[in-house]
């Protein structure tokens, strides 16, 4: 891959160097509301305006991700907040153990106690249904 990036650039290169041999005459740049001329060789000027334009478009997409950024940024605060709260709640959970249960002595300990029968033996009274 890294070849792949030196073979393009010198390409590159070589397309920029060709570009301004063959562009150096000279021209007159004119700043209208100045009344300033500049004279300089045709691939300069060129060159300049090429890449004031990328300038221009990466402080255009610069600007234009500030929501994203906005948002990494504040995401980036609750993560390290969460993590924190976890932290502090696995020490808690981990600091003062609740006190051991003995084990049970006996069978009988093993077994629940019964469960007392109904205090009357009649059947629940039946509700007449609505017709």
């Amino acid at each position: 891959m890294k070849v792949l990036y030196w073979i393009v650039l010198g390409l590159i290169a070589l397309a920029l160097a060709l570009f301004a041999a063959s562009n150096r005459a000279p021209v007159a740049l004119g700043f209208w509301p100045l009344g300033l001329a500049l004279e300089m060789p045709l691939y300069l000027a060129i060159l300049l305006t090429f890449f004031a334009g990328i300038c221009c478009g990466a402080l255009a997409a610069w600007a234009g991700g500030r929501h994203w950024r906005r948002e990494a940024r504040r995401r980036r605060r609750r993560i390290t907040a969460l993590e924190s709260e976890l932290e502090a709640t696995q020490a808690r959970l981990a600091g003062p153990s609740l006190p051991a249960r003995s084990a049970p002595s006996a069978a009988s300990d093993l077994v629940p106690p019964a469960i007392p029968p109904h205090a009357s033996a009649d059947p629940p009274a039946r509700v007449p249904a609505r017709g």
